[in-house]
C-alpha cells in the first residue's frame, strides 16, 4: 500500500507542477532535501516495478 501511496503523491505533483494556480505552492515545497528524497522513493518503486516484470521482458 505504502507503494501505491507514493504514486499517488507523485501523480499530485505532476498536477501541482503543471497548473498555474499551484506552481508557486509546489516550488516552496521542493526544497533540494524534498527533492532528493522523493528522488530516492521514486527509484525505489522504479526497481520493484522492474522486479515485477518476466525476465524475458526486462
Amino acid at each position: 500500500m505504502i507503494k501505491l501511496d507514493l504514486l499517488e503523491e507523485i501523480s499530485d505533483y505532476h498536477l501541482e507542477a503543471r497548473y498555474p494556480d499551484d506552481k508557486l505552492s509546489f516550488y516552496k515545497k521542493a526544497t533540494i532535501m524534498f527533492t532528493e528524497n522523493k528522488l530516492k522513493q521514486i527509484e525505489g518503486i522504479r526497481k520493484w516495478l522492474l522486479q515485477q516484470l518476466p525476465l524475458s521482458n526486462r
